[in-house]
């Protein structure tokens, strides 16, 4: 039912229903099949406009074509369960439908969590079952809403793919996901933000560059506004550091999505920031470790520190602080 509406059974498509709303009611009997609609209410549904009695012809008439597309006259065991009071479809019968897979492994996703390579496998193949809008075509008021839903699930996914393989590592696949999201809903944002994001952490600064200018161009086009301060302050970051690719460069003001303002540049420890932004980069692919920084004090650790936590940041990690009281003293006994 993505991106329109194909049946299939035994391997063949078949044929489509004859009539528009003869398709559409066959959705909403495959979409409530849980549920035994009445004829009055199926009726009422998809012929509002015309009386009572001519509309329950309209809906036997197309039922009849149902029937006959499925092949339900020369099976024991229809689809369509019908009785004189009310239409079904049978909720035991061998279906595979591909709404119903999206909607359990999206339903599914663990905000808070990571994810393990088999449900991130699973995840990408629901989103793939996504070729288009729902029943994309049909118009029906109860197409609409379930439109809306699917559609909002879908960015989720997409944006829920992006960080899952930005925690990773996996830089190039977030980019992948992260620009399907930005393509399909180009007023959003951050969708726009992330591809700059990635494509700074990919070493593809020019990209980044381009990716502000669409956005710009949409926002202007479509709502007659400007990008907001967190996206400009991001690519004047990236503009001021074009010739670094891993992370932000010391030398540069810094990036005000993760900083305090007036905090003053990183002089001198550009070494020992590439040290810990590797093997950062290893823990976030499976091979964690601890990294101890040691020395005298007013050496700058702190400030070292300040900038590691930005370089997480940009790689979608999480960040957690903790500070000791030089004043307590251990207890012993």
């Amino acid at each position: 039912m993505f991106g329109g509406l194909l049946i299939e059974r035994g391997g063949r498509h078949l044929p489509p229903i004859p009539s528009r709303i003869g398709r559409s009611l066959f959705a909403y009997l495959v979409m409530h099949r849980t549920t035994a609609p009445t004829r009055d209410l199926l009726a009422g549904r998809f012929w509002p406009d015309l009386a009572e009695s001519q509309a329950r012809r309209r809906l036997s008439q197309a039922l009849w074509q149902i029937q006959s597309v499925l092949g339900d006259r020369d099976h024991q065991r229809p689809f369509l369960v019908t009785s004189l009071d009310a239409v079904r479809f049978d909720s035991a019968a061998d279906l595979w439908l591909d709404v119903d897979v999206f909607d359990a492994v999206v339903g599914a996703i663990k905000v808070d969590s990571g994810a393990t390579a088999e449900e991130i496998r699973n995840l990408e193949a629901a989103v793939d079952l996504y070729r288009g809008d729902f029943l994309a075509g049909f118009y029906e008021d109860w197409i609409l809403v379930e439109q809306e839903r699917l559609r909002e699930l879908y960015f989720y996914a997409l944006g829920h793919l992006t960080r899952l393989h930005k925690s990773r590592g996996d830089f190039a696949a977030g980019l992948l996901y992260a620009r399907r999201l930005a393509l399909q809903d180009p007023l959003r944002e951050e969708a726009h933000r992330e591809v700059m994001r990635l494509c700074f952490l990919l070493g593809r600064n020019n990209e980044a560059l381009q990716q502000f200018e669409r956005c710009r161009a949409i926002l202007g086009d479509e709502l007659g506004t400007t990008p907001d301060a967190e996206t400009r302050s991001l690519y004047e970051h990236i503009a001021a550091q074009k010739s670094t690719p891993h992370h932000p460069s010391s030398d540069q003001r810094p990036v005000q999505l993760f900083e305090a303002r007036g905090r003053i540049p990183l002089v001198g420890r550009e070494s020992e920031r590439r040290a810990v932004v590797a093997r950062m980069e290893r823990s976030i692919a499976g091979d964690g470790g601890l990294v101890l920084i040691e020395g005298e004090a007013g050496m700058g650790k702190t400030r070292l520190l300040e900038e590691i936590a930005e370089d997480a940041h940009w790689r979608g990690m999480q960040v957690l602080w903790g500070r000791a009281d030089p004043a307590a003293q251990p207890a012993f006994g």
